[in-house]
C-alpha cells in the first residue's frame, strides 16, 4: 500500500525506543493498538477489525417517574403538612410504611382508582392493623394531591377500614395482676416507679419517659402531651396523689426525668442515667412484667386499667378523658364499658335487696 494514501482514524508515531506505534481511534472512542508496520497484512487485519467493531448500545436516559405513586409520595414529603404538622416520631413511622409500600406499588400511576386500593387491602387482610396503618398514612398524601391540582379526585374517599382481629388491643390489667406486680417490685425500685406513674396518671409511655420534677407545681404535674403536640396539643394538669408522691420520693430519679436508664437499656452511645426512649421503656417494662411472673400485659393495658378504676370510682367519661388526656370520648367509653355494665348490675341487685328488706 502506497504511503501517500491517507487512511482514516490512524495515529502513528515513533516511541522513545525507536519503535513504531500505530493506533486506530475514532472521535469519542477509545484508541486501539494495531500491529505494524503500516500497510502490512497484520496491520490491515487489525484495522478492518477495529473499524468494524460494533458500536456500544446507547445507554437510555433514566425516565422521569413524574406520574407514579413513588413520585407522589416524594412530593408529599416536601410539603408543609409533612414537615411542620406531623411529629418526628410519626414521620419516622410513616416513612418506613411508605418505603415498604413503594417497594411493591411505587411503580403504579397516580391515577390509581379506589378498586385498586381495595385489591391492596385484600392482599393485606391477614394483617388488618398494618393495612389500616398504611391507608392512614396514605390518606394525607392523596389529600395533598387534590389540593395541589395533581389529581382531580381522591381515590381513597369512602375506603373503609378493615375490622381488627383484636379490636380491644392490649387488655386491661386485672386487680390480681396488679397486686402480683406490686408484691414482686417493692417501692424504691425503678420498675415500681414506672408502674405507679402509669397507674396514677394514666399517661402514654411517650409521656411517662418525659415526666420529671420540673413538671411539678403546687402538687400538680403540668405538661403538654407528646402525642399530637404539633397538631392538637393536650395541655395536662394532673394531681400528684399521696400514693404517687410517696413512691416518687422513695425512688432514685434523674435530674429532669423521673425515669433514667441503667444497664442494657442505656444504649452504648446514649450512656447511663439518661432518659428512656419510648421503645427502650417498652422493653424495660416488658422485662419487669415477665420478671414478676406475668405475661400478655403492657403499659397500654395499665393505662386501660387506670380508666377502668376511675370508672369504678364513678368518674364520668369526661373526667376520665381529662385526667388521662384522651380526646376521643368513645375510646374512653370503650375502655370502661364492662366496668360500667357491672356497676349497673350491682345497682339492680342493690335496689332489689333494699325492696326485699323494706317488705
Amino acid at each position: 500500500m502506497s504511503s501517500s494514501i491517507r487512511i482514516k482514524h490512524i495515529n502513528r508515531y515513533i516511541d522513545r525506543h525507536g519503535r513504531e506505534r500505530i493506533y486506530y481511534r475514532e472521535p469519542g472512542k477509545k484508541q486501539v493498538l494495531l500491529r505494524g508496520p503500516l500497510g502490512s497484512a497484520e496491520f490491515l487485519k487489525d484495522y478492518v477489525k477495529a473499524a468494524n467493531k460494533p458500536k456500544p448500545k446507547a445507554v437510555p436516559r433514566p425516565r422521569k417517574f413524574s406520574s407514579t405513586l413513588a413520585w407522589l409520595i416524594g412530593r408529599y414529603n416536601t410539603s408543609a403538612h409533612w414537615k411542620a404538622e406531623i411529629s418526628a416520631d410519626t414521620r419516622k413511622t410513616r416513612g418506613n410504611i411508605f418505603n415498604q409500600f413503594i417497594d411493591t406499588y411505587g411503580h403504579m400511576p397516580i391515577t390509581i382508582e379506589t378498586k385498586h386500593f381495595y385489591n391492596i387491602q385484600d392482599t393485606l387482610s391477614a394483617t388488618s392493623h398494618a393495612a389500616n396503618n398504611l391507608f392512614k398514612a396514605l390518606r394525607p398524601v392523596f389529600e395533598y394531591a387534590v389540593k395541589n391540582d395533581i389529581l382531580k379526585t381522591n381515590p381513597m374517599l369512602g375506603l373503609e377500614k378493615l375490622k381488627s382481629k383484636n379490636p380491644d388491643g392490649w387488655r386491661a390489667w386485672t386487680e390480681i395482676e396488679m397486686e402480683q406486680f406490686e408484691q414482686y417490685w417493692p417501692v424504691g425500685t425503678k420498675e415500681r416507679l414506672a408502674y405507679e406513674l402509669i397507674k396514677h396518671t394514666g399517661q402514654r409511655r411517650s409521656d411517662i419517659v418525659r415526666l420529671g420534677r420540673q413538671h411539678e407545681k403546687d402538687g400538680w404535674l403540668i405538661f403538654t402531651q407528646h402525642k399530637g403536640r404539633n397538631v392538637n396539643p393536650q395541655h395536662m394538669r394532673i394531681p400528684i396523689f399521696p400514693e404517687l408522691r410517696e413512691v416518687i420520693d422513695a425512688s432514685e430519679t434523674g435530674d429532669l426525668h423521673y425515669l433514667v436508664t441503667d444497664g442494657p437499656y442505656a444504649g452504648k452511645q446514649r450512656g447511663y442515667k439518661q432518659p428512656f426512649t419510648a421503645d427502650g421503656f417498652g422493653n424495660f417494662f416488658r422485662d419487669a412484667v415477665r420478671a414478676a411472673g406475668l405475661d400478655g400485659i403492657s403499659p397500654h393495658g395499665l393505662r386501660k386499667a387506670f380508666a377502668a378504676q376511675q370508672a369504678e370510682q364513678e368518674s364520668s367519661t369526661s373526667e376520665i378523658a381529662a385526667h388521662g388526656g384522651w380526646d376521643n370520648l368513645k375510646q374512653v367509653e370503650h375502655y370502661t364499658k364492662s366496668v360500667r355494665r357491672q356497676k349497673l348490675l350491682e345497682n339492680v341487685v342493690s335496689r332489689r335487696q333494699n325492696r326485699a328488706e323494706e317488705e
